[in-house]
């Protein structure tokens, strides 16, 4: 969604409208339909929200009606205004925080958000968001407003502490596809020293079964070839100056909990067959490429000398085991949960 071209008053029609008609529903100033036509309900709604931040009641959203409507004088993330009470809502740029992680977090808690905690406010929250309002018996305008985020808390302040939905359905959707059918990937990065290895291990696992995708470029190029595609795992190989397996945790205490456990498993394995040198250990970290897709994904960092040490067709036996081993034990391993 772009920005809007103000300003907008009576007679305009678009999705412009809708959005000033949900925002204005949101805090209360508006009780009419959503119909994305500006009439003189909606103009009422606009005169008395501009009323209420002393702006000469015009009843036209202008530029300084609008950023104050649309809550745009917050920065997209900063920690330090957590609590906050911005609006929360899909537009373009999307908005991003801790706010929004939190917002997921209550949401799935509660059963209404089913996709990964990242913070990032996109149509999957919209329609969370939607969802929740809809079964509470509030306006579903998809907006976080004062009255949605009261509700949130009180409900969510009662339920006790465990697991949140989306880290049983992350562990329940494993086994919704066949263990020989297990679609996932290999990342590489041209002209990482990596590169190199990340290709052959490609080769080599091609070789052995057809269902393995080689995804080359940037983190975002990558995060959309793996959802595009729906892959089920991704793995990307890197160098580094330390040698690490990384999974996907939050700072507000999501773990993907089988990111966790694959990035065990490879260490574990690496550490086989490495020989010497640093030993090869795992630990949490929300990056971009592991916060993006939707699927577990961990990123195997490995030092220049375990690149050389390390040959590609032993990598590729590793992962080949690993994946048939971590997939059975993650489907023995939890519960079985009705999401």
């Amino acid at each position: 969604m772009d920005g809007p071209l103000l300003p907008v008053a009576v007679g305009d029609e678009g999705d412009t409208v809708a959005r000033i008609q949900r925002l204005l529903r949101s805090r209360s100033l508006y009780d009419g339909v959503v119909d994305s036509s500006f009439g003189p309900r909606t103009r009422a709604g606009v005169e008395a929200f501009q009323r209420s931040i002393g702006v000469e009641p015009s009843g036209a959203v202008d530029p300084e009606t609008w950023t104050s409507l649309a809550d745009l004088g917050h920065p997209l993330f900063d920690p330090d205004r957590r609590n906050d009470e911005r609006l929360l809502y899909l537009q373009w740029p999307v908005l991003e925080g801790a706010d929004v992680e939190e917002l997921q977090q209550r949401l799935s808690v509660l059963g209404f958000h089913r996709s990964r905690i990242d913070g990032i406010f996109g149509p999957e929250t919209e329609s969370s968001v939607g969802a929740f309002q809809r079964n509470t018996g509030l306006i579903e305008d998809r907006v976080c407003g004062p009255e949605t985020r009261e509700l949130l808390v009180d409900l969510t302040s009662r339920v006790p502490s465990g697991r949140s939905l989306a880290e049983v359905w992350e562990s329940e959707f494993l086994l919704l596809v066949p263990t020989d059918d297990l679609e996932y990937g290999i990342g590489v990065i041209a002209g990482d020293d990596a590169e190199s290895l990340g290709r052959s291990v490609h080769r080599h696992l091609v070789d052995a079964d057809g269902r393995i995708r080689l995804v080359a470029g940037e983190p975002a190029a990558q995060i959309q070839v793996c959802n595009d595609l729906g892959l089920e795992v991704f793995i990307h190989v890197t160098c580094s100056d330390s040698a690490e397996v990384r999974y996907y945790e939050t700072s507000g205490g999501f773990v993907s909990v089988a990111g966790r456990q694959l990035a065990e498993a490879l260490a574990a394995g690496v550490n086989r067959i490495a020989g010497d040198g640093p030993p090869v250990h795992t630990t949490g970290g929300s990056g971009i490429r592991l916060r993006g897709t939707r699927c577990p994904a961990v990123e195997l960092s490995l030092t220049r000398s375990q690149i050389v040490a390390v040959p590609a067709h032993e990598l590729a036996e590793l992962i080949s085991s690993v994946l048939r081993t971590w997939r059975t034990t993650h489907r023995s391993s939890e519960p079985s949960t009705s999401a």
